[in-house]
């Protein structure tokens, strides 16, 4: 389920500027994870390290606009279906630091 309202939060919190950081939580066999690594490095992605344990917390550098993050949320649930990884939470991060950013739940799968 996609929460636009997370948009508006992150626009009017004093973390986040005009710029944010998607962050799927992408979960799967390293294989799977190397299929996905050349489609998020062409979004710009940074933090891709992990998969060989299995999990991947990717930091997608996108605007704070509705219509982009959920064409970037589209592209990324594509390819991680067919690599076999799973995306069922995505956050906006303020900062790509995976330990103190300000983050909203953007999307949430079943």
């Amino acid at each position: 389920m996609f929460y636009p309202s997370a948009i508006e939060e992150a626009k009017a919190h004093e973390a986040f500027g005009e710029k944010a950081w998607l962050t799927p939580y992408l979960l799967g066999p390293p294989e799977g994870h190397a299929q996905m690594r050349p489609v998020l490095e062409g979004m710009g992605a940074i933090n891709l390290g992990g998969s060989e344990w299995g999990a991947v917390y990717a930091k997608v550098p996108i605007k704070l606009d509705q219509n982009e993050i959920e064409i970037a949320i589209s592209k990324i649930r594509e390819c991680a279906e067919k690599s076999g990884i799973d995306a069922t939470l995505i956050d906006i991060d303020a900062t790509p630091d995976v330990e103190t950013s300000k983050f909203f739940t953007v999307w949430q799968g079943d």
